[in-house]
């Protein structure tokens, strides 16, 4: 009997359907429904994708609150949220909530169980658990959402260390890591470190927040152009990223080597750039996961990038390319960077990187995500 059989339909709700929690959150879904169970989403940007059987709340102060992390907002406005996704649940209903975003969608779910005895499942993916601004914030009333969620999940062992030394009266946590998207699974490019990318070209993909460094990007571009002047770097980000990159290129001695897209969700930018790079380069203070790493290494591109948060835990702790000891050191990644263009560690980023991808190929993380949910159902009616 398969394992899905007798699962109800499950809502997945996510802030919007751009960014890392959301991409991974569509992602599960699609990968769920190939297997034959019904999902739905829910999200609250009324400019977002609309995927088959999406709803769309209209909690305009909690998408507003949530963008600029003002936490009372973010933690109150919900409450806008509970009479739509009670009414939502009366006319089109689903057997258990899966959460993406707990500031938003947590206290819409507590009610929901406890006046529809919906349970809900709750997955951290990063800034939630990190950002002290957020988790720190009203500890009581996230404790007791997080207490009364049938089961919660991260996207690694190390953010879920982060979150039991946060909340360490909860149970620990269940870990489910991310995983490739199945439209950029197949690399449509050359062989991973191969010549047939463009020269020198070096890629970044973020949202180009704070956490990601920016500035220590363009520190370690620098050091590599001194050396190699026909390098060039392409940042793909979000609409708000692009205003960001302006800003820090705006007088940059070398703006015209670096070229900014607007594309982080955009599956045919994102495959094209990957198939014309030298090397990804991430500079981030930290990661929970990093999915464009396994993005980037599906179509034979390498990755540089430092050895913090749960990056290690995805590439190993011996990948040939991670930035040990001082993270913040711009000549540490520029040599990284003119590594990768010599082509000296080729044939070993080659096979680690099928080690890599044979880890993170969606297969054992649903599987695992459909053990959680059985878990959460059995747990909700007992």
């Amino acid at each position: 009997m398969s394992i899905l059989e007798g699962l109800p339909t499950v809502c997945m709700g996510m802030l919007s359907t751009h960014g890392g929690s959301s991409i991974a959150a569509l992602s599960l879904g699609a990968a769920l429904r190939q297997e034959g169970l019904a999902v739905r989403y829910l999200h609250c940007d009324p400019l977002g994708a609309r995927p088959e059987d999406t709803r769309v709340l209209s909690p305009e102060r909690a998408l507003r609150a949530a963008h600029s992390l003002d936490v009372d907002a973010a933690f109150t406005s919900p409450l806008e949220v509970c009479e739509q996704l009670l009414r939502l649940h009366d006319t089109a209903p689903f057997g258990l909530l899966h959460l993406h975003n707990l500031q938003v969608f947590g206290l819409p779910a507590y009610f929901l169980r406890r006046l529809r005895g919906v349970p809900y499942v709750v997955t951290f993916h990063g800034s939630d658990v990190l950002n002290d601004a957020l988790l720190g914030a009203r500890p009581e009333v996230t404790r007791e959402v997080l207490r009364d969620a049938s089961a919660v999940t991260c996207v690694s062992r190390y953010l879920a260390e982060a979150l039991t030394d946060r909340l360490p009266e909860l149970p620990a946590p269940d870990v489910v890591h991310n995983f490739l998207r199945p439209e950029l699974r197949r690399p449509l490019g050359p062989p991973l470190g191969s010549d047939a990318g463009m020269l020198d070209r070096f890629l970044h993909v973020s949202s180009l927040r704070p956490v990601k460094r920016p500035e220590l990007l363009l520190a370690s571009f620098a050091r590599l152009h001194a050396h190699r002047p026909h390098a060039t770097l392409r940042l793909v980000t979000t609409h708000r990223g692009a205003v960001r990159a302006g800003e820090l290129l705006d007088s940059h001695p070398l703006r015209d080597a670096v070229t900014v897209l607007v594309g982080e969700d955009d599956v045919e930018v994102l495959a094209r750039e990957y198939q014309q790079a030298t090397a990804l380069v991430l500079t981030s203070r930290f990661e929970s996961f990093g999915l464009v790493m396994l993005e980037a290494l599906a179509h034979g591109l390498p990755v540089v990038a430092p050895a913090v948060g749960g990056i290690p835990e995805v590439l190993g702790a011996d990948w040939p390319l991670l930035v040990r000891g001082d993270t913040a050191d711009p000549d540490a990644y520029a040599e990284r960077m003119a590594q990768v263009a010599d082509g000296a560690a080729r044939p070993l980023l080659r096979a680690r990187a099928e080690e890599v991808l044979a880890r993170f190929d969606g297969s054992r993380q649903v599987a695992d995500y459909v053990r959680v949910y059985a878990r959460a159902l059995s747990a909700g009616s007992a």
